[in-house]
């Protein structure tokens, strides 16, 4: 049976279940990106590492296990944590979780490699501090003119999110620095925290969760950002919360510096619930879930905006143009780039995306997403504020889409799924329009 939904840029497991990039770093000549995986089945049950590599950026090789649940102090799972290239040395930084008896525990631990593809655990590890509870992963390491510095996604004995800094000369001893974020506003739980310094601006990203406590049971979660500043080791937002992606798919994204000084990131393109989980179509594959595309982060006018890769967009091939107020494009391919860009301001549009598959409708300044759910075929909706929109760019693979608003002002990242192959675009605004029809070369 041909697999309709294989993607072509968006990465993804050769079986088993992958959820969220790891380790992104840069060593000996490859891009690193680790996963989450299970790949034993398509569940959550079990939590090791799986690795792609690129020299480009374009093209993957998945490599396989790395780190696996093979000792003590991860024997209930590898879970998350990030990379850092020391003294010619690729160390991964995870959170090793163990639950014996119902008992959760949560060590912050470090495997190291020289060669990038045989990794030796350490016995070091951090414990978890008495001022939170076990829900204490996640970490984030990086180097600065005090040494090395490490985020950790926790929750207070009293069951508010929170992030722990920790600080190290030799990133093996760490010592607790204290609280370097907490608010109500990251709920029961701060996971994937990431904190950069970027165009002179510190960003901190946080997936904020809502948890029972009584249950000690996650009940929702998403990907949210602060600007501000860092005094006294304590994370200062000088703006509200703001959320990540205003799609549908997107979570726990993690960033790195590229060896071109540019600030990368990836993401773990699935918010999906246990439904449609069951009913995702790439199971009659064996696998589940994909990553976002890799996007580069700038700070534009004092606001965090989200760029396509410079290297994706340079496989463009142009197959068509128009300039219209309305306009039908028949049979759009994946994988392709959909390029839009209005003289005017439009004040409404209507953009609908394979037999209203998808669909972007944009009026009273509010742009409102649409999505047929694969599990009941209902028609499920996100919508964002936007004063204008100036120009737009859909990445379109075979079953997962990007859309950039206004270069990278906003982004909104969906999978989707075609039950039937109607490929027909159709584009209807206020406004005449530069339509640009691309298709993305291996």
């Amino acid at each position: 049976m041909e697999n309709l939904y294989k993607n072509h840029f968006h990465l993804e497991p050769p079986r088993g279940l992958l959820n969220d990039p790891n380790g992104l770093s840069f060593f000996q000549g490859n891009y690193y990106v680790f996963h989450q995986w299970n790949r034993f089945d398509l569940n959550h049950n079990y939590k090791e590492w799986g690795l792609f590599i690129s020299k480009d950026l374009v093209h993957w090789e998945h490599q396989g296990s790395t780190l696996v649940p093979d000792r003590d102090k991860d024997l209930s799972g590898v879970y998350s944590g990030s990379a850092l290239v020391v003294d010619d040395e690729l160390c991964l930084f995870y959170t090793g979780n163990s639950k014996i008896d119902g008992k959760r525990r949560s060590l912050q631990c470090l495997a190291t490699s020289n060669d990038g593809q045989t990794f030796q655990k350490l016995k070091e590890a951090v414990k978890t501090p008495s001022l939170y509870t076990e829900h204490h992963r996640d970490p984030k390491v990086w180097r600065d003119k005090d040494g090395y510095q490490m985020l950790v996604g926790a929750q207070t004995k009293e069951g508010v999110g929170a992030i722990a800094s920790y600080q190290s000369s030799d990133c093996r001893d760490w010592q607790h620095q204290g609280l370097f974020f907490s608010s109500d506003d990251l709920n029961q739980m701060a996971e994937c925290p990431d904190y950069f310094e970027l165009d002179g601006e510190s960003v901190l990203l946080v997936c904020p969760q809502k948890r029972d406590l009584i249950r000690d049971e996650d009940i929702s979660s998403y990907s949210a950002y602060y600007i501000g500043s860092v005094k006294d080791k304590v994370f200062h937002p000088q703006t509200d919360i703001q959320s990540m992606d205003a799609g549908f798919d997107f979570y726990a994204p993690q960033t790195f510096l590229d060896p071109k000084g540019r600030r990368m990131m990836w993401a773990w393109m699935s918010r999906m619930s246990s439904q449609e989980e069951a009913s995702c179509p790439t199971r009659a594959f064996g696998y589940l879930h994909c990553m976002t595309m890799p996007r580069e982060l700038r700070m534009i006018e004092g606001k965090l905006y989200q760029l396509p890769l410079e290297e994706v967009l340079q496989k463009r091939k142009v197959l068509a143009r128009c300039k219209d107020k309305n306009h039908i494009l028949q049979e759009v391919g994946a994988p392709s780039v959909l390029d839009i860009a209005w003289t005017e301001v439009p004040s409404t549009f209507e953009i609908p995306l394979f037999h209203r598959n998808v669909s972007l409708v944009y009026e009273g300044k509010h742009l409102v997403l649409s999505r047929k759910s694969w599990v009941d075929q209902k028609i499920d909706t996100k919508s964002i504020r936007i004063e204008e929109i100036r120009g737009m760019q859909i990445f379109i693979d075979h079953s997962a889409m990007e859309i950039f608003i206004n270069q990278g002002e906003r982004v909104l990242s969906l999978r989707y799924f075609l039950h039937q192959e109607n490929r027909t675009c159709q584009f209807h605004s206020s406004h005449q329009m530069e339509l640009t029809y691309s298709k993305i070369e291996s």
